[in-house]
């Protein structure tokens, strides 16, 4: 949605923010979503990027593998040699 639809992070961020503070709807490990949303806003990686990071580093794993170029900088990941 950036790249093709324009939109910014803040822009971006609004659509996971607005979820969560839904009080009709529960978000599945929402803290798990926020600290994702918190990286994001911080400039990080891709939402979903920073998401599938939480979600591993919950279920254990240390690091993801990735090829996505901005999710390479990011400690959590670690690129696909």
């Amino acid at each position: 949605m950036r790249k093709s639809g324009g939109y910014d992070r803040e822009k971006l961020a609004d659509v996971p923010t607005g979820l969560l503070a839904a009080q009709n709807l529960v978000v599945e490990r929402s803290d798990l979503v926020a600290r994702a949303l918190f990286t994001f806003q911080s400039g990080g990686p891709g939402f979903a990027d920073c998401l599938i990071a939480e979600l591993n580093g919950a279920a254990g794993a240390v690091e993801t593998v990735t090829i996505d170029g901005k999710a390479k900088t990011s400690t959590h990941f670690v690129p696909l040699a």
